[in-house]
C-alpha cells in the first residue's frame, strides 16, 4: 500500500459527505456562477436547503429508485440535481452532450430510462426524444414545463414545512448504485459505479493531495465527465471548498485574479491552450512597456507582477492519459506553478495514480492511489506491459456488457500499457 501523506475524514455515502460538509462549513461558498455580467454565490447551507427540497419533491412524484437521466451545461441546477438522485431517490445517467442524438436513444433504451432532466438549450434534442424513447417524464431546468425544478422545488418545500421527513428517513448503504454511464475505452460497456466506489476514491485523493476549505476551484469537465463529477464537483464538496464555474479560456486569468482561483482540473489539450494564453499575456505586458519610456527593469518588474498573479494558481490537475511536456512543465515549476499529473478513467471512479504533496517525476503520472493494487501484466523485454488495477473505486462488473469480459477476479485490464520505474512511479507507454 502506497504512503497516505494527510488525515482525511471517512466516508461512506454522498449523502454522508454533503451533511459532514454542511455541519462544519455551512458559510462558505459552495458555488460561484455567472448571471447577467455579475457573480452571485450559493452557500453550502442553500445547497443542503435545496438538496433536500428537490430530492423531497422527487419522491413525491414517485422516483424511488428510478433511472434520471440528466443532460445539461454546468449549472447550479445541474449540481441540485446530481446531489438529490445521489442522496437516496435513485441513480444519476449522465448525457454527455457530445453524443449523437442516435446514441443518446440507444442510451436511454438501453438502460429503460423514463426520466429525463434538461437544460434549454438541449430542447430540440428532447423534443425529437420524445417521438422515439420510452421516456415519459421531462424535467425542464430553466422553463415552466408540466414538469420543472422550479415547480417540484415548490411541492418539496410544501411538504417540509408539513414535516414530511422522507428525505432524513431514507436508508442509504454504500453499496448502492449511484451512476450509470458509458465507458470511454470500451464504448460498447455501460459502467455503474456505487457510493463505495466513489466515496473510496475522495478518500484516497484527499490522503496524497490537499485542499482546504479556504480554496476555489474550476474545472473545465463537466459534470457529466468522470473527472469533473469527482475531482472538480464532489472532492470540493468533501473538503468545503468553492467551485466557480468553467466559462471560457480567455476569461481564466481575469477568474484568478478576481476569484482567487487555487488550482485548476483541466485535460492536456486545455492546459496547452491556457500556457499559450499566459505567454500572450506576458507578451503583451511587456510590449506595452516597450513602447513606452520605461527602461528594462520595468519589463522585469511587470514579469515578476503577472508572476505573482499566477502564483495564486498552486495546483493544476491535468487529467487523463496524455501528458504535458517537460518543458511546459519545468518553465511553470519555475515560477511556482505545480501541474499534478493524474491517471484513471470512468471504471476506476476515475483516479489510478497521480502526483501528489510529496511525490512529482516528470513525464510520470505518480503514484498509485494508497487502498488500490496495480500490476503490470505481460510484460515485454523492456518491461512494458499493460496496467491492471484492482480495489474499492474499481467497478466489479459492468452493469452491460457488449464486449469480452475486461473485469477478471476483481482486477479491471485498463488497456493502457506502462511501466514502474525504480521508484514505483507509474508511466504510460505512447
Amino acid at each position: 500500500m502506497n504512503e497516505r501523506i494527510h488525515n482525511y475524514e471517512t466516508i461512506n455515502t454522498i449523502k454522508e459527505v454533503l451533511i459532514k460538509t454542511v455541519n462544519n462549513y455551512s458559510n462558505n461558498v459552495f458555488l460561484k456562477l455567472r448571471k447577467n455580467n455579475k457573480i452571485e454565490e450559493k452557500k453550502y447551507k442553500n445547497l443542503y436547503e435545496d438538496v433536500k427540497t428537490l430530492a423531497t419533491g422527487f419522491l413525491n412524484m414517485g422516483l424511488k429508485d428510478r433511472k434520471i437521466a440528466i443532460i445539461g451545461d454546468n449549472s447550479y441546477e445541474i449540481a441540485v440535481s446530481y446531489l438529490s438522485i445521489m442522496c437516496g431517490v435513485g441513480v444519476v445517467v449522465p448525457i454527455n452532450n457530445k453524443l449523437s442524438e442516435d446514441e443518446i436513444k440507444k442510451l436511454l433504451e438501453e438502460l429503460q430510462v423514463n426520466v429525463i432532466i434538461f437544460s434549454e438549450k438541449y430542447r430540440n434534442i428532447i423534443n425529437n426524444l420524445k417521438e422515439d424513447t420510452k421516456v415519459d417524464i421531462y424535467i425542464s431546468i430553466e422553463n415552466d414545463d408540466l414538469f420543472s425544478i422550479k415547480k417540484i422545488m415548490i411541492d418539496g418545500k410544501k411538504s417540509l414545512e408539513n414535516n414530511n421527513n422522507i428525505f432524513d428517513e431514507i436508508q442509504i448503504k454504500n453499496s448502492d448504485i449511484i451512476m450509470i454511464l458509458k465507458s470511454r475505452k470500451n464504448k460498447a460497456n455501460i459502467i455503474a459505479l456505487s457510493h463505495k466506489n466513489i466515496c473510496s476514491n475522495l478518500m484516497d485523493i484527499a490522503s496524497v493531495i490537499e485542499i482546504y476549505h479556504e480554496d476555489v476551484l474550476l474545472s473545465v469537465f463537466p459534470i457529466s465527465n468522470i473527472f469533473g463529477f469527482t475531482l472538480g464537483f464532489l472532492y470540493p464538496i468533501y473538503k468545503g471548498s468553492s467551485i466557480l464555474l468553467y466559462n471560457s479560456e480567455k476569461e481564466i486569468l481575469d477568474d484568478v485574479k478576481t476569484h482567487n482561483i487555487s488550482s485548476i482540473i483541466a485535460d492536456k489539450k486545455f492546459f496547452e491552450e491556457i500556457y499559450k494564453e499566459l505567454l500572450n499575456y506576458k507578451n503583451n505586458k511587456l510590449n506595452n512597456i516597450s513602447q513606452s519610456k520605461f527602461s528594462i527593469n520595468s519589463k522585469r518588474k511587470a514579469h515578476k507582477e503577472m508572476c505573482k498573479e499566477l502564483k495564486k494558481l498552486t495546483k493544476f490537475f491535468i487529467c487523463g492519459t496524455e501528458i504535458l511536456s517537460e518543458e511546459i512543465k519545468q518553465k511553470l515549476s519555475k515560477i511556482e506553478i505545480r501541474c499534478l499529473q493524474i491517471y484513471g478513467g470512468e471504471e476506476t471512479s476515475p483516479v489510478i495514480s497521480a502526483e501528489n504533496d510529496k511525490y512529482e517525476r516528470f513525464n510520470s503520472v505518480g503514484k498509485i492511489l494508497p487502498s488500490l493494487q496495480v500490476k503490470i501484466e505481460k510484460k515485454d523485454n523492456d518491461k512494458i506491459g499493460e496496467i491492471i488495477v484492482k480495489g474499492n473505486s474499481v467497478i466489479d462488473k459492468y452493469f452491460v456488457n457488449n464486449q469480452d469480459n475486461v473485469v477478471e477476479d476483481g482486477w479491471f485490464h485498463t488497456g493502457d500499457y506502462g511501466y514502474f520505474d525504480k521508484d514505483n512511479y507509474l508511466y504510460i507507454n505512447k
